[in-house]
């Protein structure tokens, strides 16, 4: 898997770290000494065995085996989320950079886009349904945060059997039906809520979040990066360690290398039920992320798939399934094709201050992608 490593000393290596890995999950700490501080006061290991065994999670990052990324949550920053779906393939590599707010574009099999923003909430996008645009409004995407310990055997000696329907089916219903259910939704409510930052998020926090959100482990002095004083800085962290749900896992690599395409399915529901089914599917490896509704009625869950027809129709019939038992409605499901996806990673830090005649914004920017695939096509 990696120059570093044979595949049995992975397999130990990663087995020694499982534990290092879920106390990450709630991690709220910026830079890899104030990750390890967390973790110390937490008394989860020994400061010496904690520093060990960070350093090999940073040097499994650094190596891409297993990736890691900040995750925090949107509405902090008064950002809400809109992710629209368009019938025709735009360039995804050749989008105009023009529009505002775009995070990620990633085509669909057999055609069609994904599009998704991240935007200030006092600009409520309208006008869409105008153009006749398929979309969502949505509150938070929460990342992977896959039960290492449980997968390790998979995830270094044979990752292709995770895509597995029956296994993944397994995993979900077993963590359906796993203690009381009114504690644990309760408890992955708290998850998605946080507790309101009293900070208000400006440029110099979100400058702090760009440069360590792919890069959570990071030992580069941020002061010198980003040409803020010492003094400074350290308040501007504690805004952004504020609005922290911890560090979560963005890809492994032994699953990337297999998948071809995502599997993007909108479910819905009108019960909070729905939430314990989100954090199960956060907890297996081929997942992605899951975004959520304000309400928690609708959720988008991404699930990496091999190119294989027979998986992706397993898989799409295995959510169909758990939806029906579970009384859900897989209301869309998409193919994305992972080959063209591309994320925006530059979005709103002077987009905040950006008013595209503030109203319409939207609508406006669909426009100009519409115009770019008549024009490309």
């Amino acid at each position: 898997m990696t120059e570093n490593f044979s595949p049995a000393a992975l397999k130990e290596e990663v087995e020694s770290v499982a534990d290092i890995y879920d106390a990450l999950y709630s991690v709220r700490r910026v830079g890899f000494y104030g990750v390890l501080r967390d973790i110390v006061e937490r008394g989860i290991r020994k400061r010496t065995s904690a520093l060990q065994k960070l350093r090999t999670i940073a040097k499994l990052h650094e190596e891409d085996v297993i990736r890691l990324r900040l995750d925090y949550y949107l509405h902090m920053i008064k950002l809400g989320m809109k992710v629209v779906y368009l019938t025709k393939n735009a360039d995804c590599a050749r989008l105009p950079h023009a529009i505002p707010f775009l995070r990620s574009c990633v085509n669909t099999i057999p055609t069609g886009t994904i599009l998704t923003f991240y935007y200030p909430e006092h600009l409520e996008p309208r006008g869409l349904d105008d153009i006749g645009i398929k979309h969502y409004t949505l509150y938070e995407r929460m990342f992977s945060k896959a039960a290492i310990a449980n997968y390790v055997s998979e995830l270094t000696e044979n990752p292709l059997s995770l895509f597995s329907h029956r296994k993944l089916e397994e995993h979900i219903t077993r963590e359906l039906k796993r203690g009381d259910s009114g504690e644990d939704i309760s408890s992955v409510e708290s998850e998605i809520r946080g507790i309101e930052a009293r900070s208000k998020i400006d440029n110099k926090d979100l400058g702090i979040l760009s440069s360590v959100e792919l890069d959570p482990l990071t030992t580069v002095s941020l002061d010198v990066k980003l040409g803020i004083k010492r003094k400074i800085l350290s308040k501007h962290i504690e805004h952004v360690e504020a609005i922290l749900r911890g560090i979560r896992i963005r890809k492994i690599r032994s699953v990337m290398n297999l998948s071809k395409v995502a599997f993007v399915g909108a479910i819905s529901s009108r019960n909070r039920y729905l939430l314990k089914f989100v954090d199960s599917v956060l907890k297996y490896p081929t997942n992605i992320s899951v975004i959520i509704s304000n309400d928690f009625q609708l959720s988008m869950v991404q699930v990496l798939v091999p190119g294989d027809i027979d998986i992706i129709k397993n898989i799409a019939l295995t959510f169909k399934k758990i939806a029906r038992e579970y009384d859900f409605e897989l209301v869309e499901s998409y193919l994305a094709d992972l080959t063209t996806l591309v994320n925006f990673t530059t979005p709103f830090i002077r987009e905040l201050e950006y008013s595209p005649a503030a109203r319409d914004w939207l609508d406006k920017g669909i426009r100009r992608v519409l115009k770019h695939i008549k024009d490309k096509g």
